[in-house]
């Protein structure tokens, strides 16, 4: 009788082991993601003070595709690369219809954790902090003058993360994802006033700026997930 039990223990712990080792994710490869977002840097200078400061800013569309690795349990990392682009116009005197704009290739690193507890309706929410390297371009149009050289720049942006994901299926998610990315970057770039005393030929200036990136950053995240 006593052998009955400890042979019956035995099986149940094998059983209650089973099944954890089944729900403990594997360390590797978790996911590969497209993401289509909206970013809206501050570019305060840009926005608040510049020649463009009447002109209408609509904040910037963003792409991004994305690779996950688990760690272990609900902890995963993940790498993206991407791009987006913003634009401000604005019809300046000596110049007419004039467009600025500013394109990022940003490449981040993150760190991210499932609130598997928390659980509702086939929806996890998870919450993690990243890290982001930008190349950043700026270009000026001018209708009625020579357009100048492109001027670049790059930096680094802190941002923590907010998100819903959201199972399909067995392999497939959608993410609904809050970001907000803090930094700045400095830029040297050339700028022209208008001369009161010759309309038609605007003072060129050399300017130095740090300009805000801080922002939100929201997107929807379509993942295949590798199980």
């Amino acid at each position: 009788m006593v052998s009955r039990k400890i042979v019956f223990f035995m099986a149940m712990a094998l059983m209650v082991q089973t099944t954890f080792a089944q729900d403990e994710p594997k360390a590797g490869f978790r996911s590969l993601g497209l993401n289509i977002g909206w970013y809206n840097p501050s570019l305060d200078y840009w926005v608040d003070e510049s020649e463009f400061k009447d002109a209408d800013y609509s904040g910037a569309i963003n792409f991004e595709a994305i690779a996950a690795f688990t760690l272990k349990q609900n902890l995963s990392a993940r790498a993206s690369f991407g791009v987006w682009q913003t634009s401000l116009e604005d019809d300046l005197q000596g110049f007419g219809l004039t467009t600025w704009t500013l394109t990022g290739l940003p490449a981040s690193a993150d760190l991210m954790y499932h609130i598997k507890k928390l659980r509702f309706f086939g929806i996890v929410p998870y919450a993690g902090v990243g890290g982001e390297f930008v190349f950043l371009q700026q270009k000026m149009r001018f209708e009625d003058k020579e357009n100048p050289d492109p001027v670049s720049g790059s930096t680094a942006l802190l941002k923590g993360i907010a998100g819903l994901e959201y199972a399909l299926s067995d392999h497939w998610t959608m993410d609904l994802e809050f970001n907000y990315k803090i930094g700045t970057y400095n830029q040297d770039f050339i700028t022209y006033e208008i001369n009161p005393d010759d309309p038609e030929n605007p003072v060129k200036n050399e300017v130095f700026e740090e300009i805000s990136l801080n922002g939100p950053k929201i997107g929807i995240t379509l993942k295949y997930l590798f199980r």
